[in-house]
């Protein structure tokens, strides 16, 4: 998985980096990190991948453990940048994950350096 740090690696990471075919996750209507999820193409990533990433977007946002968020997610290729807006996208064909912040979800992933 792939992490942005800020507004500027978040555009990079999503718009440069990524592939069309990979999925983007980011906490629905809150400022936060983009995620992506590299995937080979048409194969959508498996739920235990997707719900590491969920988590992974909840600490990166800083949503405090045991605190619940909505974490959209989607494909690239239906993530588009709006013009003139840096920290903003608008996304087709979004679904959303309700999930509760667990640490130990993430209990045997490590983190490496992100864009």
């Amino acid at each position: 998985m792939l992490v942005g740090r800020n507004a500027k690696a978040n555009r990079r990471l999503t718009f440069q980096m990524a592939k069309g075919y990979d999925w983007w996750l980011h906490l629905r209507e809150r400022p936060g990190p983009h995620v992506v999820i590299p995937t080979p193409r048409d194969r959508p990533p498996d739920l235990s991948l997707l719900l590491a990433a969920a988590q992974i977007v909840l600490v990166s946002s800083k949503v405090p453990p045991g605190a619940s968020a909505d974490v959209q997610y989607a494909r690239v290729k239906d993530v588009r940048p709006i013009p003139g807006e840096v920290a903003r996208v608008r996304i087709a064909q979004e679904k959303v994950l309700h999930v509760t912040r667990e640490p130990a979800e993430l209990s045997g992933w490590s983190s490496s350096a992100s864009p």
